[in-house]
């Protein structure tokens, strides 16, 4: 059975493209194929990490088509039905729910007839506002045509502690939980610089980890390293949800 997972969430920095590479490499790791659709053609992130990486291939299109919504899920249909690998991340731009949420219907009764298994994770923010974000989604949006043991909410804790983000404190997280929704923590990678120097990195994190032509120290591909391990135990559960993935390093 293929799966198509989104790499959703609130708008803008809230790390939804780390996110999505670092599940491209965990899947790579594991099956050693992925097709990856970066939905912004304008900066596509995704697109230009992975295209030439071996084992992956990658697709840009415009999720957020203005006045046309309809064209973009029926490519974005296309591009799944399609894709040469039971794997396939898309990585949602900054407002896809303008698009996503009025069609998500549709969409996922097209992957209900090509046998796709649908999954979304949804980055949380910080500001008060992210919440309601999430709670929309999960009433009439995206994640409403989600089933729920295939929805994973994530706190990125580079953006502070999780007592900071709002959902926690949410009267829906109660029930999002007894649905049997799941939640994790992505984790901060330290020294900051090593992130940054990652960014600026096109393909696998875990190759960059490697690495010793883009300025990280030993020190700091260890802590590549250790940060890798947290992040694939924080995206296996969506990823993988029958299967006991072990010690997380993936590839190493």
């Amino acid at each position: 059975m293929k799966t198509v997972i989104f790499s959703h969430g609130d708008k803008g920095g809230v790390g939804k493209s780390t996110i999505a590479a670092v599940m491209v490499d965990r899947i790579v790791s594991q099956t050693h194929a992925c097709t990856v659709i970066d939905g912004d053609v304008k900066t596509p992130d995704l697109f230009n990490r992975f295209t030439g990486a071996r084992d992956v291939k990658a697709y840009s299109m415009q999720i957020n088509y203005a006045g046309a919504a309809s064209t973009a899920l029926n490519e974005l249909a296309k591009l799944v039905e399609d894709a040469p690998s039971d794997f396939i991340v898309v990585n949602c731009p900054a407002g896809a729910g303008d698009t996503l949420d009025a069609l998500a219907g549709m969409f996922s009764e097209s992957c209900e007839d090509l046998g796709v298994r649908m999954a979304a994770s949804y980055a949380l923010g910080t500001k008060d506002e992210c919440a309601g974000s999430l709670r929309q989604s999960l009433s009439d949006g995206l994640m409403s045509f989600v089933a729920p043991e295939n929805r994973l909410v994530i706190y990125p804790i580079f953006q502070g502690e999780k007592d900071l983000f709002p959902w926690t404190a949410d009267p829906a997280r109660n029930g999002y939980l007894q649905s049997r929704g799941m939640e994790s923590d992505f984790p901060k990678l330290e020294p900051a610089f090593v992130m940054q120097a990652l960014e600026k990195t096109a393909g696998y994190f875990s190759d960059a980890a490697k690495r010793t032509d883009i300025g990280l120290t030993t020190y700091a591909r260890v802590s590549v390293k250790h940060w890798l391990k947290d992040a694939f135990q924080s995206v296996d559960p969506l990823l993988f949800p029958n299967a006991g993935m072990g010690d997380g390093y993936g590839r190493y």
